[in-house]
């Protein structure tokens, strides 16, 4: 099935939305997504992938002038609330009562969770986590989800920095989030599995990194194929069309 991608949104310290990094991106970087979506009582409890995942949500219903109330919605995360997760293992290693303010956080679908409740959403929504395939299975969702109902469907991209105490390079935060149509205006959006044609180069440090040479692709408006994974053969592509 080929999609129309409606609206888009983004958030990276350093592009906290589709026009910054259309623009090259800012120089200081922004503290942390003011994800509006949530309101305020809502957003003191959120975790940093909720607010993440809900800012991103917010610019691509924006864009595409959908009702927050109605659309569908799928967030991909291959670590999930990785960071809320830690904290309730330290308190638990420390002999701590558990937070339930931070356990109901901690779970996959937390992010969706609040957006639903703040836009008094009763329409599907699913997380997925894929490992390597996170990015491209989340689509495939969407488009099955829009095949299925034909209501707007938002897909979100979306982790956190790797906390401590895991080793390695923490990375930088990323959200990225695509509302599809059956329909109407904006670049098409299909998945395919082939050879990839180019290895696409990013600057954030994230596992859902993909997300954002489809998003340059999306803005120029194709046509284009995005490899959503690595490898060199048979892998899962994304296919841009005008």
């Amino acid at each position: 099935m080929t999609a129309r991608v409606a609206g888009l949104g983004l958030w990276t310290p350093r592009a906290p939305s589709v026009d910054a990094w259309r623009a090259g991106g800012l120089e200081t970087p922004a503290d942390e997504p003011p994800a509006a979506l949530l309101g305020p009582r809502l957003r003191r409890r959120a975790s940093l992938l909720s607010r993440l995942t809900c800012e991103a949500l917010g610019q691509a219903l924006t864009a595409a002038g959908a009702d927050p109330a109605k659309v569908v919605m799928v967030l991909g995360s291959v670590r999930g609330e990785l960071e809320t997760t830690v904290a309730l293992l330290d308190q638990l290693a420390r002999g701590e009562v558990l937070s339930p303010a931070l356990f109901t956080n901690s779970v996959q679908n937390a992010a969706l969770g609040l957006a639903s409740i703040a836009a008094g959403n009763r329409a599907p929504s699913t997380t997925v986590a894929a490992g390597p395939a996170t990015v491209a299975m989340a689509l495939l969702e969407g488009l099955g989800l829009l095949a299925a109902r034909g209501a707007d469907v938002a897909v979100v991209l979306a982790d956190e920095p790797l906390p401590a105490p895991f080793a390695g390079e923490p990375g930088a935060s990323l959200a990225a989030a695509l509302l599809l149509r059956a329909g109407g205006p904006g670049p098409g959006l299909r998945l395919v599995r082939r050879a990839a044609s180019a290895t696409r180069a990013v600057d954030v440090a994230n596992p859902v990194a993909p997300a954002l040479a489809l998003v340059d692709a999306l803005l120029v408006g194709g046509p284009a194929v995005v490899a959503l994974e690595a490898g060199d053969d048979d892998v899962w592509c994304a296919e841009v069309s005008p």
